[in-house]
Order: C-alpha cells, then structure tokens, then sequence
C-alpha cells in the first residue's frame, strides 16, 4: 500500500473513533504527526487505534502506559503531546 494513502487511512480513523474525546485526542495528534511518519511509526499509531476508546482515553488522560504498549514509541509521544 501507497505510505500517503495509509497516512489518510490511520487520520480518517483517527478521528472517526467512536467516542468525541478520542476523536479529538487522536485526531489532533494524527493530524500534527502523522504526514511525517515513516512505516513503522505508522505500524505503531495502528497499534494504538486497536485500542477501546474507553481504555485510550483513560490511559491518555491518566498518563498511564499499559504493558502491552511500553515499547510503543509512538503512544509515548502521544502521552507528552497531551502532558
């Protein structure tokens, strides 16, 4: 697959999430980082948007970082976005 055409399809899902504060959350992040990402922050922000919003909001907002996500480097730098 096209990277711009995946960089669209992880923005659009981004900010159709579900709920609008993770829409919101994650749309503004998308939106501010994702042009610049290459293929495996790609692969790490789909991680992340696997999530349930309801988990993502609280772990955004608690800055929490599940076990399961330590490595991701990419859900990091969401955590400081919104620190």
């Amino acid at each position: 697959m096209d990277i711009n055409v995946r960089r669209k399809q992880l923005k659009f899902q981004a900010w159709h999430r579900g709920t609008k504060e993770c829409d919101i959350l994650l749309g503004k992040f998308a939106d501010s980082f994702v042009d610049d990402f290459i293929t495996s922050q790609l692969d790490q922000f789909a991680q992340v948007l696997d999530q349930q919003d309801v988990e993502l909001y609280a772990w955004i907002t608690g800055g929490i970082l599940p076990e399961h996500l330590e490595t991701n480097k990419v859900y990091k730098s969401i955590l400081g976005y919104y620190s």
